[in-house]
Protein backbone atom coordinates (compact mmCIF):
# COMPACT_ATOMS: atom_id res chain seq x y z
CA UNK A 1 0.00 0.00 0.00
CA UNK A 2 1.30 3.42 -0.83
CA UNK A 3 1.82 6.08 1.79
CA UNK A 4 -0.10 9.25 2.31
CA UNK A 5 -0.49 11.75 -0.49
CA UNK A 6 1.05 15.21 0.01
CA UNK A 7 -0.16 18.03 -2.30
CA UNK A 8 1.49 18.07 -5.71
CA UNK A 9 4.32 15.77 -4.70
CA UNK A 10 2.26 12.67 -5.47
CA UNK A 11 2.14 9.33 -3.66
CA UNK A 12 5.02 8.07 -1.57
CA UNK A 13 5.78 4.35 -1.75
CA UNK A 14 5.90 2.46 1.50
CA UNK A 15 9.62 1.70 1.24
CA UNK A 16 10.61 5.36 1.52
CA UNK A 17 11.54 6.02 5.17
CA UNK A 18 9.36 8.18 7.36
CA UNK A 19 12.06 10.81 7.54
CA UNK A 20 11.46 11.55 3.82
CA UNK A 21 7.96 12.73 4.62
CA UNK A 22 9.37 14.68 7.56
CA UNK A 23 11.74 16.34 5.10
CA UNK A 24 8.77 17.78 3.20
CA UNK A 25 7.22 19.05 6.42
CA UNK A 26 10.51 20.66 7.44
CA UNK A 27 10.82 22.24 4.00
CA UNK A 28 7.41 23.86 4.30
CA UNK A 29 8.23 24.98 7.84
CA UNK A 30 11.51 26.56 6.71
CA UNK A 31 9.70 28.40 3.91
CA UNK A 32 7.17 29.74 6.42
CA UNK A 33 9.88 30.83 8.85
CA UNK A 34 11.85 32.54 6.09
CA UNK A 35 8.72 34.40 4.99
CA UNK A 36 8.08 35.58 8.55
CA UNK A 37 11.67 36.78 8.87
CA UNK A 38 11.39 38.71 5.61
CA UNK A 39 8.26 40.56 6.68
CA UNK A 40 9.02 41.02 10.34
CA UNK A 41 8.83 44.60 11.60
CA UNK A 42 11.92 46.03 13.25
CA UNK A 43 11.86 46.05 17.04
CA UNK A 44 12.82 48.86 19.37
CA UNK A 45 16.22 48.25 20.91
CA UNK A 46 16.54 50.96 23.54
CA UNK A 47 13.47 52.25 25.42
CA UNK A 48 15.09 55.65 26.16
CA UNK A 49 15.41 56.26 22.43
CA UNK A 50 12.04 56.01 20.63
CA UNK A 51 12.08 55.24 16.93
CA UNK A 52 10.50 58.32 15.39
CA UNK A 53 11.48 60.06 12.13
CA UNK A 54 14.28 62.60 12.42
CA UNK A 55 12.06 65.27 10.85
CA UNK A 56 9.44 64.83 13.58
CA UNK A 57 12.13 64.96 16.28
CA UNK A 58 13.55 68.19 14.83
CA UNK A 59 10.11 69.85 14.89
CA UNK A 60 9.61 68.81 18.49
CA UNK A 61 13.12 69.99 19.42
CA UNK A 62 12.45 73.39 17.83
CA UNK A 63 9.18 73.75 19.75
CA UNK A 64 10.78 72.74 23.07
CA UNK A 65 14.08 74.60 22.63
CA UNK A 66 16.17 71.40 22.73
CA UNK A 67 18.60 69.49 20.55
CA UNK A 68 18.04 66.02 19.08
CA UNK A 69 20.25 63.19 20.31
CA UNK A 70 20.45 60.64 17.48
CA UNK A 71 21.54 57.11 18.35
CA UNK A 72 22.61 54.98 15.36
CA UNK A 73 22.53 51.28 16.18
CA UNK A 74 21.90 47.79 14.75
CA UNK A 75 20.38 44.61 16.14
CA UNK A 76 23.66 42.71 15.99
CA UNK A 77 25.76 45.50 17.58
CA UNK A 78 27.31 44.11 20.79
CA UNK A 79 28.53 47.51 22.20
CA UNK A 80 25.03 48.90 21.58
CA UNK A 81 23.44 46.06 23.54
CA UNK A 82 25.90 46.64 26.35
CA UNK A 83 24.95 50.32 26.49
CA UNK A 84 21.25 49.41 26.34
CA UNK A 85 21.80 47.25 29.39
CA UNK A 86 24.32 49.24 31.48
CA UNK A 87 24.22 52.90 30.44
CA UNK A 88 20.76 54.01 29.32
CA UNK A 89 18.86 52.66 32.38
CA UNK A 90 21.02 54.85 34.69
CA UNK A 91 18.84 57.41 36.50
CA UNK A 92 21.24 60.31 35.87
CA UNK A 93 21.39 59.48 32.16
CA UNK A 94 17.59 59.35 31.94
CA UNK A 95 17.23 62.69 33.71
CA UNK A 96 19.81 64.39 31.48
CA UNK A 97 18.22 63.11 28.29
CA UNK A 98 14.75 64.19 29.38
CA UNK A 99 15.96 67.67 30.38
CA UNK A 100 18.10 68.58 27.38
CA UNK A 101 17.22 66.42 24.38
CA UNK A 102 14.70 64.80 22.11
CA UNK A 103 16.38 61.38 21.87
CA UNK A 104 15.71 59.07 18.93
CA UNK A 105 17.06 55.73 17.77
CA UNK A 106 17.89 54.93 14.15
CA UNK A 107 18.26 51.38 12.87
CA UNK A 108 21.31 52.02 10.70
CA UNK A 109 20.53 49.03 8.47
CA UNK A 110 16.97 49.98 7.57
CA UNK A 111 16.24 51.79 4.31
CA UNK A 112 15.65 55.09 6.14
CA UNK A 113 18.66 54.48 8.39
CA UNK A 114 21.00 53.83 5.47
CA UNK A 115 20.00 57.15 3.90
CA UNK A 116 20.76 58.96 7.17
CA UNK A 117 24.06 57.09 7.53
CA UNK A 118 25.11 58.43 4.15
CA UNK A 119 23.93 61.95 5.01
CA UNK A 120 25.85 62.10 8.28
CA UNK A 121 28.84 59.91 7.26
CA UNK A 122 28.24 57.26 9.91
CA UNK A 123 31.18 54.87 10.09
CA UNK A 124 29.75 52.24 12.44
CA UNK A 125 27.72 51.48 15.53
CA UNK A 126 27.06 52.88 18.01
CA UNK A 127 27.30 56.50 16.85
CA UNK A 128 25.72 59.43 18.68
CA UNK A 129 24.95 62.80 17.12
CA UNK A 130 23.77 65.97 18.85
CA UNK A 131 21.80 67.78 16.14
CA UNK A 132 20.22 71.22 16.53
CA UNK A 133 16.79 72.18 15.22
CA UNK A 134 18.37 73.34 11.92
CA UNK A 135 19.72 69.81 11.27
CA UNK A 136 23.31 70.87 12.01
CA UNK A 137 25.52 68.42 13.91
CA UNK A 138 26.90 70.01 17.08
CA UNK A 139 28.80 67.04 18.47
CA UNK A 140 29.35 63.37 17.63
CA UNK A 141 30.78 60.32 19.31
CA UNK A 142 31.59 56.91 17.90
CA UNK A 143 31.93 53.67 19.85
CA UNK A 144 31.07 52.40 23.30
CA UNK A 145 30.70 54.97 26.09
CA UNK A 146 30.33 54.03 29.75
CA UNK A 147 28.07 56.07 32.03
CA UNK A 148 30.76 58.60 32.94
CA UNK A 149 31.88 59.26 29.37
CA UNK A 150 28.30 59.31 28.06
CA UNK A 151 27.26 61.82 30.72
CA UNK A 152 30.29 63.96 29.88
CA UNK A 153 29.26 63.89 26.22
CA UNK A 154 25.58 64.86 26.73
CA UNK A 155 25.99 67.32 29.62
CA UNK A 156 28.93 69.51 28.54
CA UNK A 157 29.44 72.09 25.82
CA UNK A 158 31.16 71.01 22.58
CA UNK A 159 34.77 69.89 22.82
CA UNK A 160 36.41 70.79 19.46
CA UNK A 161 39.55 68.74 20.13
CA UNK A 162 37.58 65.62 21.04
CA UNK A 163 35.23 66.08 18.08
CA UNK A 164 38.19 66.45 15.70
CA UNK A 165 39.83 63.28 17.03
CA UNK A 166 36.54 61.37 16.81
CA UNK A 167 35.93 62.58 13.26
CA UNK A 168 39.45 61.55 12.24
CA UNK A 169 38.80 57.99 13.42
CA UNK A 170 35.46 57.85 11.60
CA UNK A 171 36.95 59.18 8.36
CA UNK A 172 39.65 56.50 8.50
CA UNK A 173 37.01 53.79 8.93
CA UNK A 174 34.85 55.23 6.14
CA UNK A 175 37.83 55.30 3.77
CA UNK A 176 38.59 51.64 4.47
CA UNK A 177 34.94 50.70 4.05
CA UNK A 178 34.78 52.51 0.69
CA UNK A 179 37.84 50.64 -0.62
CA UNK A 180 36.42 47.32 0.55
CA UNK A 181 33.07 47.98 -1.15
CA UNK A 182 34.68 48.67 -4.53
CA UNK A 183 36.97 45.61 -4.45
CA UNK A 184 35.23 42.27 -5.18
CA UNK A 185 35.71 39.72 -2.39
CA UNK A 186 37.08 36.31 -3.41
CA UNK A 187 36.43 33.26 -1.23
CA UNK A 188 35.99 29.51 -1.45
CA UNK A 189 33.91 27.01 0.45
CA UNK A 190 31.72 23.90 0.59
CA UNK A 191 28.06 23.19 -0.13
CA UNK A 192 25.96 20.20 0.93
CA UNK A 193 22.39 19.18 1.61
CA UNK A 194 19.50 16.79 0.87
CA UNK A 195 17.10 16.86 -2.06
CA UNK A 196 14.06 15.07 -3.41
CA UNK A 197 13.78 14.28 -7.11
CA UNK A 198 11.93 12.32 -9.80
CA UNK A 199 11.60 11.90 -13.56
CA UNK A 200 8.79 14.03 -14.98
CA UNK A 201 6.14 12.20 -17.08
CA UNK A 202 7.36 8.86 -15.76
CA UNK A 203 6.94 8.54 -12.03
CA UNK A 204 5.07 10.35 -9.29
CA UNK A 205 7.35 8.76 -6.72
CA UNK A 206 10.02 11.03 -5.30
CA UNK A 207 13.39 9.76 -4.19
CA UNK A 208 15.66 11.14 -1.52
CA UNK A 209 19.11 12.23 -2.73
CA UNK A 210 21.94 14.57 -1.87
CA UNK A 211 24.15 17.33 -3.21
CA UNK A 212 27.72 17.98 -2.05
CA UNK A 213 30.56 19.97 -3.54
CA UNK A 214 33.00 22.86 -3.45
CA UNK A 215 32.96 26.34 -4.95
CA UNK A 216 34.86 29.57 -5.51
CA UNK A 217 32.86 32.77 -4.90
CA UNK A 218 33.34 36.32 -6.16
CA UNK A 219 31.06 38.83 -4.46
CA UNK A 220 30.42 42.56 -4.85
CA UNK A 221 27.94 44.71 -2.94
CA UNK A 222 24.97 43.43 -4.97
CA UNK A 223 26.14 40.46 -7.06
CA UNK A 224 27.52 36.97 -6.44
CA UNK A 225 29.29 34.72 -8.96
CA UNK A 226 29.97 31.22 -7.61
CA UNK A 227 31.23 28.49 -9.97
CA UNK A 228 31.37 25.05 -8.39
CA UNK A 229 31.88 21.32 -8.72
CA UNK A 230 29.21 19.07 -7.17
CA UNK A 231 28.24 15.44 -6.79
CA UNK A 232 24.45 15.21 -6.97
CA UNK A 233 22.06 12.26 -6.78
CA UNK A 234 18.70 12.64 -8.48
CA UNK A 235 16.23 10.79 -10.70
CA UNK A 236 13.44 9.46 -8.49
CA UNK A 237 12.68 6.56 -6.16
CA UNK A 238 14.38 3.39 -7.35
CA UNK A 239 15.79 5.14 -10.44
CA UNK A 240 18.23 7.61 -8.90
CA UNK A 241 21.48 8.40 -10.71
CA UNK A 242 24.64 10.19 -9.58
CA UNK A 243 26.00 13.07 -11.63
CA UNK A 244 29.07 15.27 -11.54
CA UNK A 245 27.58 18.74 -11.86
CA UNK A 246 29.19 22.05 -12.87
CA UNK A 247 26.93 24.89 -11.65
CA UNK A 248 27.44 28.65 -11.85
CA UNK A 249 25.49 30.40 -9.08
CA UNK A 250 24.51 33.95 -10.08
CA UNK A 251 23.10 35.73 -7.03
CA UNK A 252 21.45 39.11 -6.54
CA UNK A 253 21.41 40.51 -3.00
CA UNK A 254 17.91 41.73 -2.16
CA UNK A 255 18.81 42.97 1.30
CA UNK A 256 21.89 43.33 3.47
CA UNK A 257 21.50 44.05 7.14
CA UNK A 258 20.41 41.94 10.08
CA UNK A 259 19.36 38.27 9.79
CA UNK A 260 18.40 36.46 12.99
CA UNK A 261 20.12 39.30 14.91
CA UNK A 262 23.43 38.96 13.03
CA UNK A 263 25.00 40.65 10.01
CA UNK A 264 23.66 39.03 6.85
CA UNK A 265 21.09 39.32 4.10
CA UNK A 266 18.83 37.63 1.56
CA UNK A 267 19.47 36.86 -2.09
CA UNK A 268 17.89 35.19 -5.10
CA UNK A 269 20.03 32.76 -7.08
CA UNK A 270 19.88 31.44 -10.65
CA UNK A 271 22.30 28.58 -11.36
CA UNK A 272 22.77 27.34 -14.91
CA UNK A 273 24.48 23.96 -14.85
CA UNK A 274 25.68 21.05 -16.91
CA UNK A 275 26.07 17.56 -15.47
CA UNK A 276 27.78 14.32 -16.51
CA UNK A 277 26.33 10.95 -15.49
CA UNK A 278 28.69 8.70 -13.54
CA UNK A 279 29.10 5.06 -14.65
CA UNK A 280 26.91 5.80 -17.67
CA UNK A 281 27.74 2.46 -19.34
CA UNK A 282 25.37 0.80 -16.87
CA UNK A 283 22.37 2.76 -18.12
CA UNK A 284 20.56 2.97 -21.44
CA UNK A 285 20.16 6.72 -21.23
CA UNK A 286 22.00 9.92 -22.21
CA UNK A 287 25.15 10.59 -20.25
CA UNK A 288 24.54 14.26 -19.51
CA UNK A 289 21.96 16.74 -18.24
CA UNK A 290 21.67 20.50 -18.09
CA UNK A 291 19.28 23.15 -16.84
CA UNK A 292 18.86 26.13 -14.51
CA UNK A 293 18.32 25.86 -10.77
CA UNK A 294 16.43 28.70 -9.02
CA UNK A 295 16.82 29.44 -5.33
CA UNK A 296 16.17 31.79 -2.44
CA UNK A 297 18.66 32.06 0.40
CA UNK A 298 19.43 33.71 3.72
CA UNK A 299 23.09 34.27 4.59
CA UNK A 300 24.87 35.23 7.79
CA UNK A 301 28.31 36.80 7.96
CA UNK A 302 30.46 39.08 5.80
CA UNK A 303 33.78 37.66 4.61
CA UNK A 304 32.92 34.23 6.04
CA UNK A 305 29.32 33.39 5.31
CA UNK A 306 26.92 30.60 6.20
CA UNK A 307 24.11 30.44 3.65
CA UNK A 308 20.83 28.51 3.79
CA UNK A 309 19.43 27.83 0.32
CA UNK A 310 16.03 26.54 -0.81
CA UNK A 311 16.14 25.55 -4.48
CA UNK A 312 14.15 24.01 -7.29
CA UNK A 313 15.12 22.95 -10.80
CA UNK A 314 13.77 21.00 -13.74
CA UNK A 315 16.32 19.94 -16.32
CA UNK A 316 15.75 20.75 -19.99
CA UNK A 317 17.16 17.53 -21.45
CA UNK A 318 15.34 14.24 -22.03
CA UNK A 319 17.41 11.98 -19.78
CA UNK A 320 15.43 8.77 -20.35
CA UNK A 321 14.52 8.63 -24.04
CA UNK A 322 13.47 4.98 -23.82
CA UNK A 323 10.11 6.02 -22.37
CA UNK A 324 7.34 8.03 -24.05
CA UNK A 325 7.26 11.73 -23.40
CA UNK A 326 10.12 13.90 -22.29
CA UNK A 327 11.71 12.55 -19.10
CA UNK A 328 13.44 15.36 -17.22
CA UNK A 329 15.06 15.46 -13.80
CA UNK A 330 12.95 17.50 -11.37
CA UNK A 331 14.53 18.38 -8.03
CA UNK A 332 13.74 20.31 -4.85
CA UNK A 333 16.56 20.79 -2.37
CA UNK A 334 17.95 22.46 0.71
CA UNK A 335 21.66 23.26 0.85
CA UNK A 336 24.01 24.76 3.39
CA UNK A 337 26.91 26.67 1.83
CA UNK A 338 29.72 28.04 3.97
CA UNK A 339 32.96 29.81 3.14
CA UNK A 340 36.21 28.66 4.70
Amino acid sequence: MKGAQLCAFGNFPSFIPNFTQKLFSMRRLMLSLLFLVLIQAPSVLASNFPRIPLEAALKRASAEGKNVLVYFTARWCAPCKRMDRLVFPDSAVKAELEKRYVPIEIDGESVRGEALRNEFNIAGFPTFLIVNADRVVQQRRFGYLDVKRFMNFVSTSPDPAQDAENLKIEQYILTRQASQKTAPALSYGLKLGPNISRFTNYSKEWGLGYEAGAFVALETKRLLLRPGLNMIEKGGAGTSRTYVQFPLDIGLNLYKGSVFGRTGGYRVIASPYTAVLLNKKRYVMPGSDHGVKLGLSAFIGKSKQSEFILSSDTGVKDVNSGFPGKQRNQTFGFQLAFTL
